[in-house]
């Protein structure tokens, strides 16, 4: 994983080059970084009976999935990944670049 400061100069020195071989470096590629929380949970304020998503066990008993899953703290971090799109032609100038 790169930071995003290591990302933002492999961009940087990638958009030079693509401007240096005879591309446009500000319309020929661009870093895009899209992020999202696919799960929220809600507080007493939003939910009137105050609980987050219950299971009904097999003994019959009402269990709060945050207590038996570790699946809704996982879906409640916010996920975000970085990606370079760029125009064919200089793909292999940016893999030189990036790798």
């Amino acid at each position: 994983h790169l930071s995003e400061a290591e990302a933002r100069e492999k961009f940087t020195a990638t958009q030079h080059a693509v401007t240096a071989a005879g591309g446009d470096g500000r319309y020929d590629l661009f870093l895009d970084e899209p992020s999202d929380t696919p799960y929220e949970t809600y507080g007493p304020d939003h939910c009137p009976e105050g609980r987050d998503i219950v299971v009904l066990n097999p003994a019959g008993k009402l269990l709060e999935l945050r207590d038996i899953s570790p699946l809704p703290e996982a879906l409640n971090r916010q996920l975000m990944f970085r990606r370079l799109h760029i125009l064919p032609a200089w793909k292999e100038l940016a893999i030189e670049r990036y790798s």
